[in-house]
Order: C-alpha cells, then structure tokens, then sequence
C-alpha cells in the first residue's frame, strides 16, 4: 500500500509541473487552446519509473507516507492547490495597430469562402487568394471582407479565424446606402428605402454587378431612418461577435445625398429642421410662395414636384445633380445642410453604439470610413468620428491621368487629422484599367504603391477586387519594401517648418485643384510641409451654407512655430481666419498667399465691412507687406492649379523661386525636372528619403529616365560632426552603401539607379 500511494503522489507531481510548464510556453496562432488536459500515457515505454520520476522534480521533495490502521476510516488527500491554466487565445490585437502602417488587401477570399463561388473566374479561388497573402505578406484584409450585409452563417467566423492564423487583420465592411437586393417581393426594410418626389424607389446598380459578378439592381436607403440604423448596427454587431478587428463603413457621409429621400419620414424630419432654422419672416415668405394657408400645410415633395416639368414622372440620378434644375428647386440649400447634419447625427449614434457593444465584450474596436480622396464636404464633416481613414479616387480627381492627381495631398491631409490613410486603387480609373492588361499597367500600380507609402499612408492591393488583376510579381518587391526594410519605415514622422493651410470656411471643396497642386509642388520642390487644416461656420451674405462645416477650429497655435504658412488659394475668408493670418504675420511669421486680384475684390465687396478682413486685403494688395515683425507675401496666380493641369519644370522652377523669395529654403534640392518628388523623415541621428519619379507615360506605361540623379540634403546639426554611412535601396535592388560629400550640413549624394522609387537612409557611423 505504501509503495502505491508513493507511487500516485509522483505522478500527480509529475503531471502538476508538466501542467506548469506547458503554461509557460507560447503556443503558435494556429493551434488554439482546445481546453483538453494531456494525460499520461499508460505504456511502459512513456510512464517514468519511480527514479526517474524523482529525478524530474526539480529541487521538490516527496513526503513518505506511513502505513495506517487499515480498519481506519480513509482520509482524503488534499490536493496541492494550483493556479488555473490561463486561458491562452490565438490571436491578440496589438494596441492602436490601425495607427501603424500595414500592408493591406482587398480581394473576394471572403466571398469565395462565404458562397463558394469563386469570382470573377474560375482561377480566383481561396487557393489563390491565400497564396497572394503569403506572398505579399499582407497584414490587414479589408473591403468586401465582407460587405454585403450580416451573413448568419458559420463560413464568416471560420474565414476570420483563418486570417487571424496567419496574423492578419479583418476589417468588417458594410455600406450605409447600398442597399437590399430588388426581387420580386418588397424588401425586409421597405420603409427606409429612398423615395423621389413621385413616390418611386430608388434603385442604383453602382457597379456592383461587374464587383459580385451577376446581374443585379439595389434599393438605396436612407441612413436618417432608425429602422435602417438599427438594421446597420445590428450587422455591425454580428461581425463584432464575429471576431473583426475593426470596421469600414462604406458611404457614411452620402446616404441620400447622391439620391435625395422624399420618404414620409424623411419629410417629416426635415419639416421639424425647417421650424427651427427658418424664422418667421422665412416661414411666412415661404408660405406665401407655396401658396400655403400655414406652415403645418407644408408639403416638400409636393413643392419640388411642382418646380420640375410638369411632364416628369419621375427624378432621375442625373437629373438631381443638373444645375440648372438645383436651382428651380425651392429650399434646395436648407434640405441639403439638414441632409448632412442627419447623416452626421445618425453616423455618431451607429458608432458609439458599436463601440460600446465591443467594450462589453472586452474588445477595442477602430472605425473607418470610405472618403473617398477627402475632397468631399461630405468627407470633412464626418472624419472626426473615426480612427483612421480609407480612400479611393485619389489618383484621378481632376479628370486626367495620373500623375495630376497624386496621393501626397489627401495622405498628408488625413495625417494633419490625426489619421492614417489607406489607399485603394481609383474607382473612376477602373474602366480605364481595365482595357489593358496586367502588363501594361505594372507601372502604374508600382507608382500608386510609392507615391502613397512615401507619403505616409498605404497601398491596398487589389487583386480581384472590382475585376481588377495585378502583375503580382512585379508589385511584390514594391508592395512588401515596408515589411522587407522595416528600419526604413521606423521613421514616420518629421519637423518641418513649413505648412499648407488648408481652410474651409463656407466653400465646396470640391475640386480643390489649388491645394492638390500646392502639395504636390511642394513635394517636388524638396520642401517638407505638414498640413493644418482650419474650418469655421460662417453664412455668406446671410445665406444658409449647404455644407455644415466641420468641428476643426483654427487657432493661432497650430500655425505659430511654422516659418512658412502656405495659402493655396484665397477664395474666401473668415474675419476669425482673417484675424488668425494678421496675428501670426505680426509675431514673426511669413505668409505666401496664391490667390487673383479677381478673388481678393470678390471678398471685399462680401466680408470687407469687417476690420480683420479689411485690414488682411489691404496687405494683399501691397504684394509684399510687412506686418509686424513678419512678411506676407502675396502671388496673383495660382500655382497649384497650373501644376494640376500641366506638371512640367518651368512651372516647378517658377514656384521654387516664389518660395525662396520668402527666405525659407528647400530641404532637398535637386532632380528639378518635374513630378519628382523627395520626402524626408527625419531625427536628430538618422535620415529616411524616398524618391519617387511620377513621369508617367500613360498610353506606354512607363516612367521617363531621371536625367539629373544629384541630390544637396540639409542634414541636422547633430549629425554634421560626425561620421555619416549613406545607404541606397530599390525595389529592384539590394541595399547598397553610395559615396557621398559633406559640407556644412549639405550632403551631397549622386544616385546610382532610379526607376520608380529609391530610398535613402543616412545615418551615424
């Protein structure tokens, strides 16, 4: 009896530091806990024997226990107490991942996986789609992943769980307005579907039958209405549960602003808005033009009906964005202010609600939203409510190819928002891309993919996605350099002394031609900017502004310790905008003003009864005004709309001119032959630049050759006494130590090779 109980207390020591140690070790992401408890096997050849097992254990002593009376009643053994097993899980966010760059995809995996319907063709099956991922080490899969609506099915989680095997992210994706698939019965939320002012649903393809691959038509609901919100948020829900690690939501800002609602809920929200924004004077002038006995009488679609040709029948897509008839609609202005101030409001509630369901389940869980390239108004009100942000239509908004529209602008300004970017390749290109084939766009996408991770964001790649296809071996040195050279990208952020001031006061920024070229002569001239953006409510002559302005008040501060401040075009302005530039001039500061004498009369005769105003168009006319103990200088031209619309060097070599008249000079000099663009992150002992040659040739799909290879860099003082090592990598080549001269603090460096992108990494010894 002794023996055997000696016997049973070493093995349930034995297997107390077995169960101890297998706890200590870190277990792969595939192979989560499956809470079963590994027992000892019953062979011989396993079992350690009795020596053995004393051996085992480790500086622990066994207790001899004596033989009792046998007759006596058996007390039981206390078992040693042990800590529980920590429950180990498989994959484990890293806090604020959205905040770092990432390599992200969007691909159909998920709607391969989830209807097993392999799309477009046959070869883009989970197969190829997993290979892809391996192959370009992506990290975040988003987009389509999966968008439509709340799937209750068990294929979703099971794809989830696969992407977090492989340490990826999965975005959850949904859209706002589109929308129910049409069949033959009403669809489950027939009362947010859009209506127009006839009574008609609106239904819209968006393209998205080339995108699921069939033939179908959509409803588009609104977001105002709470059945469709809590439709959303409900979905939004299931994914959280699902095991998404953040969530996209696709056309917050535009639920029926592309497609108006005349719906009776609608109707009746906007009647309420109208009480409190018009006064009685308004009301009574309305009344009277309606030809109403009283205000409660008020019947909107009724009166847009009656302002359309009395043959309509119905508004059409195209219909609603012609001028013409926008201004034959009565109320135009105040029903679209009151669309966006409900989108915003319904877009806060969705958020915070999915927020805090998260939190109870004990997950933090980022937003995004699709904006587009942020030239929209819409875009601007709404960013605050997310995290990071992700964007498409950036490379084409101007209506030309790339390069006229690049990515430095909208990257950069999402980073002045405290958000990090990701690009998708343009929706407006798509059709364009698509007449050729992978190989004769290898370039393009190899620009886009510099263009943007230079500037500080990311590129989606898209492979299958919208049937776009990609040469993957030639994008993957491009798309993998972050996770290849990962102490090229340890640098992010940079001080510079000179800023973009990007104002909103009451304009439509859309198009906005001036800031987009701004940036990106400024990016090719050497200079390293930053971008604040300022936005204040503001009416025009007493009338209501269509777009609310965003909650992004400028103030003096974040503009103080800029030597430069950069107005890309003065349309228009605030007298607290006006006051804000004055003040900043007055203490020292230098101010460069790209606007037209036709601009500067237009704001007189509007705002010039205010002193602040006043006083700043003054200044403007002198050209070149001290203020104070600062300058302002003011262009009578526009430069980055010219370089918008003809990207050549003389315009760049005007524009460094223009700069330099204001005593600041270019970081980097150099390779002034045009879209060339240099940009530098910075420390006071190391120095990442990237060179991104945007000379692009459409039709041929190639870059021109860069001519002038020799760069000067301002280095920190810091790091002009000591010995420098200058280290150069492409794509297309291995990291590679380049001679270079030091003079004072220029460093100078000839290139060896420059196709599409280099990078330069400077540092000490």
């Amino acid at each position: 009896m002794r023996n055997i109980i000696i016997v049973i207390i070493i093995a349930i020591a034995i297997g107390g530091i077995a169960f101890m140690k297998m706890g200590t070790l870190e277990r792969a992401p595939s192979q989560p806990d499956s809470g079963e408890t590994e027992t000892p096997s019953t062979t011989g050849e396993e079992t350690p024997t009795e020596d053995e097992g004393l051996s085992e254990l480790e500086g622990g002593t066994v207790e001899l226990v004596e033989e009792s009376d046998p007759d006596a009643p058996i007390e039981e053994e206390e078992e040693e107490e042990t800590e529980p097993e920590e429950e180990e899980t498989a994959w484990t966010p890293e806090p604020e991942w959205w905040k770092e760059r990432q390599t992200p995809m969007f691909s159909n995996l998920a709607t391969v996986m989830v209807t097993g319907a392999p799309y477009p063709t046959s070869e883009y099956t989970k197969e190829h789609y997993l290979e892809i991922i391996d192959q370009m080490d992506v990290s975040v899969m988003s987009w389509f992943d999966y968008m439509w609506k709340p799937i209750n099915n068990d294929e979703w989680p099971e794809y989830i769980e696969l992407m977090h095997e492989k340490g990826i992210y999965v975005v959850g994706c949904d859209s706002m307005i589109t929308t129910w698939k049409m069949g033959p019965d009403p669809p489950e939320h027939d009362a947010s579907v859009c209506l127009d002012p006839y009574g008609n649903k609106w239904a819209s393809n968006y393209g998205l039958s080339g995108t699921i691959g069939e033939e179908s038509v959509w409803y588009v609901h609104t977001l105002i209405h709470p059945d469709w919100q809590e439709y959303l948020l409900e979905g939004i829900k299931l994914n959280i549960d699902a095991g998404v690690d953040g969530y996209l939501v696709d056309e917050l800002c535009y639920s029926a602003v592309l497609e108006p609602d005349f719906s009776e809920y609608t109707m009746t929200q906007f009647k309420q808005y109208l009480d409190e924004a018009l006064t009685e004077n308004e009301k009574n002038t309305y009344k009277n033009q309606f030809g109403l006995s009283s205000w409660d009488d008020l019947d909107y679609a009724k009166e847009v009906r009656n302002a359309l040709p009395a043959a309509w029948t119905e508004l059409t897509y195209d219909d609603w964005r012609n001028w013409d008839i926008q201004q034959s609609i009565p109320l135009y202005e105040h029903y679209q202010r009151f669309l966006r101030i409900k989108n915003r409001e319904a877009a806060e509630y969705i958020i915070t609600k999915a927020k805090h369901y998260a939190e109870e389940q004990g997950k933090e869980m980022p937003f995004t939203i699709n904006v587009n390239d942020l030239s929209s108004p819409e875009s601007l009100i709404i960013a605050d409510l997310v995290d990071f942000l992700d964007m498409e239509c950036t490379f084409n908004k101007f209506e030309g190819f790339y390069p006229q529209t690049r990515a430095t602008a909208p990257v950069k300004l999402a980073l002045g928002l405290g958000l990090r970017p990701s690009v998708l390749t343009s929706m407006e290109t798509r059709s364009m891309i698509l007449e050729k084939s992978k190989e004769e766009t290898r370039t393009l996408y190899k620009l886009m993919i510099a263009e943007v991770t230079a500037s500080g964001g990311c590129m989606y790649l898209e492979e299958g996605g919208h049937g776009l296809q990609v040469d993957l071996d030639a994008l993957e040195p491009y798309y993998r350099m972050p996770t290849t050279y990962p102490e090229l990208f340890n640098i992010d952020t940079n001080t510079n002394n000179v800023c973009v001031l990007h104002l909103w006061e009451n304009l439509d920024s859309y198009q906005s031609k001036a800031y987009y070229g701004t940036c990106s002569l400024l990016a090719d001239a050497g200079y390293q900017y930053d971008v604040v953006f300022g936005a204040e409510e503001y009416d025009l002559l007493g009338e209501v502004n269509k777009y609310p302005a965003p909650e992004y008040p400028l103030s003096l501060d974040q503009i103080t310790d800029y030597d430069l401040v950069i107005i890309p075009e003065l349309t228009d302005v605030t007298p607290t905008h006006a006051q804000i530039m004055l003040d900043y001039v007055n203490q020292g500061g230098t101010l460069l003003v790209f606007t037209t004498t036709s601009n500067i009369n237009t704001i007189q005769n509007q705002r010039g009864a205010d002193p602040a105003t006043n006083s700043l168009l003054n200044y403007l006319r002198e050209r070149d005004a001290t203020i104070g103990t600062g300058n302002l200088i003011t262009i009578d031209q526009v430069k980055g709309s010219q370089y918008i619309d003809t990207p050549d060097h003389p315009i760049l070599l005007d524009f460094i001119g223009m700069v330099e008249q204001t005593g600041i000079t270019s970081t980097i000099t150099g390779m002034t032959e045009g879209t060339i663009s240099k940009t530098m992150y910075s420390t006071a002992s190391e120095i990442v630049i990237h060179i991104v040659n945007n000379r692009y040739d459409w039709m041929q799909d190639t870059v021109k050759p860069v001519q002038d290879k020799t760069l000067n860099i301002k280095i920190p003082t810091e790091m002009t006494d000591t010995i420098l090592t200058v280290t150069y990598i492409t794509p297309e080549t291995t990291l590679q130590t380049i001679e270079h001269q030091l003079e004072g603090d220029t460093l100078t460096v000839t290139l060896p090779d420059l196709e599409v992108w280099g990078i330069l990494h400077i540092t000490e010894g």
